[in-house]
């Protein structure tokens, strides 16, 4: 399996790594089959060394449409790839 970060900055596999921005989501309640553990990042979510998931809800998107671009350029361009 591809490395995942721990909230040390060090790797740790099959792990998902979770904001302390999402406690309270219950989108995590739907993640059984990995292992995950909250660290102080970025992105909402790390699940690669240079893959990460920003959480969006629809309603929130639609009051707010600027949101995403923030949390985008909150990134840094060289640890992750836009897609």
């Amino acid at each position: 399996p591809p490395p995942r970060f721990s909230a040390g900055g060090q790797f740790s596999a099959n792990c998902i790594l979770v904001s302390r921005r999402q406690e309270g989501n219950p989108v995590l309640r739907c993640i059984r089959v990995v292992r995950w553990e909250f660290a102080d990042i970025v992105p909402d979510y790390m699940v690669g060394a240079t893959a990460c998931v920003l959480y969006l809800s629809l309603r929130y998107h639609l009051l707010h449409p600027e949101y995403i671009y923030q949390r985008i350029r909150e990134l840094q361009p060289a640890l992750y790839r836009l897609k």
